[in-house]
C-alpha cells in the first residue's frame, strides 16, 4: 500500500510495488447507485435463470 507519510518517496514506493505513478494521484470513481441496483438485478436474474443470455436478460429488465 502506498503511503504519503512513509519515508520512502512516492516514486520509489511505486517502483517497489510495480505500480504506475498515475494511480497514486487519481481519485477512484464511485459507482452510481442506479448502476449498482442494475448489477444486483442482473445477478439475481442470472442466479434464477442461468441459461438466459445477455440479450434476454436485457429485454427482461426493460419490461420491469
Amino acid at each position: 500500500m502506498i503511503s504519503r507519510k512513509h519515508d520512502l518517496p512516492l516514486v520509489q514506493q511505486c517502483k517497489a510495488l510495480k505500480d504506475h505513478r498515475t494511480t497514486i494521484y487519481r481519485e477512484p470513481l464511485l459507482e452510481k447507485q442506479h448502476h449498482r441496483e442494475r448489477m444486483t438485478l442482473f445477478d439475481s436474474m442470472h442466479m434464477e435463470s442461468p441459461e438466459w443470455g445477455c440479450r434476454t436478460a436485457r429485454d427482461r429488465v426493460k419490461t420491469l
